[in-house]
């Protein structure tokens, strides 16, 4: 065996007859392989985890952003809503746009995903125009980069 001095002790040399007590690159290679390997669906099951949680989250946003709708507009009187429906039995437009806070929350959900727009259209479902029928829809990119909309109707009706 040879020695070498370092500081006043002799250290040892490993000596080419001993048995090899290290790794080689090979099992090294190996090793991070089946790491990897491993590492792989674990990561896959996080992301998709992850995208579900932001579906579950832009749908959340989307019904937060109907029902606001759905309150501003029953706010107003029977006449207002009336005045701003311009057909029956067919769906148009809601004209004058009486849901002010409603674009708070859908700015507040494009500065976060940029991609949420409302369409509000409302007709009188009858001839007397006595009952105003609105239909809200919010649509946002899905998973996959799929359009998907949720919608919201309700109904107003005159009081006497």
């Amino acid at each position: 065996m040879f020695h070498w001095e370092n500081n006043g002790r002799d250290l040892p040399m490993r000596n080419n007859n001993s048995k090899h007590l290290g790794a080689s690159l090979l099992e090294i290679i190996f090793a991070c392989v089946i790491l990897a390997l491993a590492i792989i669906p674990i990561y896959r099951a996080i992301s998709a985890s992850a995208e579900t949680e932001i579906e579950t989250t832009k749908i959340a946003m989307a019904k937060e952003i109907l029902n606001s709708m759905r309150q501003e507009i029953l706010s107003h009187p029977f006449d207002d809503i009336a005045n701003l429906t311009t057909t029956i039995n067919s769906y148009s437009d809601l004209q004058g746009e009486p849901y002010p806070r409603t674009y708070g929350k859908i700015l507040d959900a494009q500065k976060k995903y940029k991609n949420f727009d409302l369409k509000v259209r409302s007709q009188f479902n009858n001839t007397n125009k006595t009952v105003v029928q609105v239909e809200g829809t919010v649509t946002f990119t899905s998973k996959g980069n799929k359009p998907k909309s949720e919608a919201l109707t309700f109904i107003q009706v005159k009081q006497d």
